[in-house]
């Protein structure tokens, strides 16, 4: 879909500039409201084709250093295409400055929210490494780190429109020089560094306590780096995951208790005109709890009860940017309640 605000506005024949008043406003086609969303909205406005390949070899090796350690090596050229939405989409066009003897330039003269049908796929040279050891209790013990080195990383970008740039997104050079908003690659590399560890083990292995044999603990946790260029979009990421509890298994209980915390990270950009600067919205350190029972009621059949975010904690978000004082950085906080479901199960 196109948006074309300028298409519901008189323009010469000749030259396809707009016609103005004498006070340098558009002259409308048509005042019909129909007519009008008509003549902006064009479906299928934009049409391009690309085309890419490349050679991306892996090699995973597996040692077996003991009877119960083993050492993984994995080596990777990886291939990340864009997401749908950030290569299709609506273009929306807007012009501020009408008067044809102005030397204005981007959001002066005009803005294009556009996608990029160009957008290239990020590469990236990564490296896996890893350790585990298996008990003869069947427990578990695994350290891991990996490495990504990425060319042509995502990033949201503002720049001023090019012809070649307005002939990928289906418009004409009446537009250069407006500023685009629109997803697009950088420069440099960027680098993403990962540490893992888990543990799962049986409680048995650390207590002789009768009771023990029936409850397996176990841990993980994911700590994640990100190094690049400043305008590197990072979003999303999460720099800390960390998941512990335990399970009960003792005819005809089971349950299951997993704590999650996840770390604060960043979710979207804020407009300097907002915090006085260019910031990020981010989202809080937050903790929840989930559960799950089942009990068996024969061969064939179990009650099942699950809960998620049982304690109902709340989401909090922060929007600032570098040198923000405290006291602006509060965004919103959510509650969003317990979720629960209760049923039967069966087995045939």
């Amino acid at each position: 879909m196109l948006q074309d605000n300028t298409a519901q506005y008189q323009r010469d024949p000749r030259t396809g500039a707009l016609l103005l008043t004498a006070q340098n406003r558009p002259i409308p086609i048509t005042t019909d409201g129909i007519e009008i969303d008509r003549l902006i909205y064009r479906k299928l406005g934009a049409r391009i084709s690309k085309q890419y390949d490349g050679f991306y070899p892996s090699l995973n090796a597996t040692l077996n250093l003991t009877p119960n350690l083993l050492g993984r090596l994995g080596l990777a050229r990886t291939l990340g295409r864009p997401d749908f939405g950030n290569i299709m989409g609506a273009t929306n066009v807007n012009q501020i400055d009408f008067n044809p003897d102005s030397s204005a330039t981007g959001s002066a003269l005009g803005t294009i929210t556009t996608k990029n049908p160009g957008l290239t796929p990020w590469t990236a040279q990564s490296l896996d490494v890893r350790l585990e050891h298996y008990s003869a209790g069947g427990g578990e013990l695994s350290l891991g780190f990996y490495r990504k080195q990425i060319k042509n990383f995502f990033a949201t970008r503002n720049f001023l429109a090019t012809a070649d740039f307005l002939q990928g997104v289906g418009l004409g050079e009446e537009f250069v020089d407006y500023q685009v908003n629109a997803p697009g690659n950088v420069n440099g590399i960027a680098h993403i560094n990962g540490y893992e560890v888990n543990v799962s083990q049986l409680l048995s292995f650390f207590t002789r306590a009768p009771l023990a044999r029936h409850f397996r603990v176990f841990a993980n946790a994911t700590l994640v780096r990100t190094r690049g260029p400043q305008e590197a979009d990072f979003r999303g990421f999460t720099p800390k995951m960390i998941n512990w509890g335990f399970f009960y298994n003792r005819h005809p209980i089971a349950f299951n208790a997993r704590w999650t915390l996840v770390g604060k990270k960043r979710v979207g950009t804020v407009a300097a005109g907002n915090l006085g600067a260019a910031g990020w919205n981010y989202q809080q350190e937050r903790l929840r709890l989930d559960a799950s029972l089942d009990y068996r009621l024969n061969r064939n059949y179990a009650l099942y009860a699950t809960g998620r975010n049982v304690f109902n904690n709340r989401d909090s978000n922060e929007s600032y940017a570098l040198g923000s004082p405290r006291y602006v950085k509060f965004a919103a906080e959510g509650e969003y309640g317990v979720t629960f479901q209760v049923g039967v199960k069966g087995n045939f």
